[in-house]
């Protein structure tokens, strides 16, 4: 997480967590008043909105001492998604209202103070959790581990290669014959058939790795570089601006906190541009086929369908909001609460299809994007299109409006735990996994648990788990070793990987 020390973050944290708690038990209070039929207005209901996501992100760069932190990252991208539209409505940027005024008010305030109470109990897992941070030193670094990090990196890249290569060349066919929607309308593979896709998903781990361990290896840099800014730049050409802006910021990240220090400001500026000025290009010129999609010119001049990229760039992602409206208004009328199922079934996909089934049963159960896809817009769902999910709106789908308390604040919990390990440890795979983890959190802001689990278990938690296995019991091994007596003076033994 930064520079403050351990005593000192947990003294930040637990002031921090006391406020918190006080801002929360007012939010909740908000939510309550809709039972007693006290209808808040759209824009009251923004305002609480944009202040809660506010104060969390000034709260959580107290604690981490940064800004440059995976957790904050989450934060702005996740309350852009789940909540953009109520942003634009304090600045009266919202021409056709919250939602394009689609869903009665009602509807549209529950949902945005639905989204406020779930990210602030997000934070109060999160802020529980750095009080619970133990006062540790910081590990020492070890060649060992560098290394191992680095074989490691490069396996899970030569395994991946070729699947990868396949699976961008079918994917760029596609994109060009027939537009990015022709991403959607293939069969999907499942159980072996899916083996391409599945081997693929190793390529960007293996280049966090490599450059998590390789601060002293200029080669190894040089080629995560490559395979990282090729990764990215493929998905931009395809369309796929969520997966570029994410591979970006959890690379950024492990380069920032591993290899060398990245200007803030310059970076902020890059990513302004990326989100606010690249995005409602790549969304205006991705339905392009065949010559045009390989015109530049096409490509910049894609800008002049919007009078203001920046505000319709915001207003685009906060269309997630919408996911948790339809959610509200169709359970349990239309569908029965999941009562935690969903989580199960992404849990299941951890394990491959050994169940005797001719599909998974997380296939086979269906997905709460499809089942949305598939109840607003029928035609659009069967032409490959769809609208997405949201985190947010998956804990209603489970628990209704005990989802918030259930559900985020665990996750908010889990995810600083995993910020704090990775700031604690040494270790490359710990940062490579904190890149993973962060990597399909910022996926995981429009979608559901269903498509980041088996990736963060099989492409993070498994490469810490092989080099915890094949690493460390050697390091432990030779600090056990006593050496033999051989008349000399005695020496101190020189500590492994302490380079003071």
């Amino acid at each position: 997480m930064g520079t403050p020390s351990g005593i000192s973050k947990r003294a930040t944290a637990g002031q921090h967590l006391f406020a918190h708690s006080g801002a929360t038990v007012v939010v909740a209070a908000a939510c309550t008043s809709l039972a007693a039929g006290v209808i808040p207005s759209v824009s009251a209901s923004s305002i609480l909105f944009t202040s809660c996501i506010a104060w969390i992100l000034y709260s959580w760069a107290q604690v981490a001492g940064s800004i440059v932190s995976p957790y904050w990252l989450f934060i702005l991208v996740a309350s852009l998604f789940n909540g953009g539209h109520a942003f634009l409505d304090l600045f009266g940027a919202n021409p056709n209202g919250v939602m394009d005024s689609q869903f009665s008010i009602l509807t549209t305030s529950s949902t945005i103070l639905y989204s406020a109470l779930s990210m602030m109990l997000l934070h109060l897992g999160a802020l529980w959790r750095v009080t619970r941070e133990p006062a540790r030193v910081r590990e020492p670094e070890s060649p060992d581990r560098d290394k191992g990090s680095i074989r490691l990196g490069l396996l899970m890249i030569l395994i991946s290669v070729v699947p990868m290569f396949l699976q961008l060349y079918e994917d760029v066919s596609a994109v060009l014959n027939v537009g990015y929607f022709g991403l959607y309308q293939r069969a999907v593979r499942t159980n072996i058939d899916a083996w391409q896709a599945i081997l693929a998903q190793f390529m960007l781990p293996g280049a966090f790795l490599l450059a998590a361990a390789s601060k002293q290896e200029r080669l190894l840099r040089r080629l995560s570089v490559v395979i990282v800014s090729v990764y990215v730049l493929s998905y931009i050409f395809m369309g796929y601006r969520g997966v570029a802006g994410a591979a970006i910021a959890a690379y950024g990240w492990i380069w920032h906190t591993r290899v060398a220090k990245l200007p803030l400001y310059p970076s902020l500026m890059a990513g302004v541009l990326f989100v606010f000025l690249l995005f409602p290009m790549i969304r205006s010129h991705r339905s392009t086929v065949g010559e045009d999609r390989l015109s530049w010119s096409a490509f910049v001049h894609a800008l002049d369908d919007y009078d203001n990229p920046a505000t319709a760039s915001v207003s685009e992602m906060g269309g997630t909001m919408s996911t948790t409206a339809y959610t509200m208004d169709l359970v349990p009328s239309d569908r029965a609460f999941e009562y935690g199922q969903t989580y199960l079934f992404a849990a299941l996909t951890i394990v491959p299809n050994v169940f005797g089934t001719p599909l998974h049963p997380a296939i086979e159960h269906g997905t709460a994007s499809e089942w949305l896809a598939r109840t607003v817009s029928y035609q659009g769902a069967a032409a490959g299109g769809g609208i997405g999910y949201s985190f947010i709106a998956e804990a209603y789908l489970n628990f209704g409006w005990m989802g918030p308390p259930l559900v985020m604040i665990l996750m908010g919990f889990l995810l600083a735990a995993m910020e704090c390990y990775a700031a604690r440890s040494t270790s490359p795979a710990a940062a490579a996994l904190m890149g993973v983890i962060l990597y399909f959190a910022l996926i995981y802001a429009r979608a559901e648990s269903s498509n980041i689990v088996r990736a963060i278990v099989w492409c993070g938690f498994m490469p810490l788990g092989v080099l915890a296995l094949f690493v460390d019991p050697k390091r432990r091994e030779r600090r056990r070793s006593i050496p033999l007596s051989t008349g000399l003076p005695c020496q101190r033994p020189a500590v492994e990987g302490n380079d003071a």
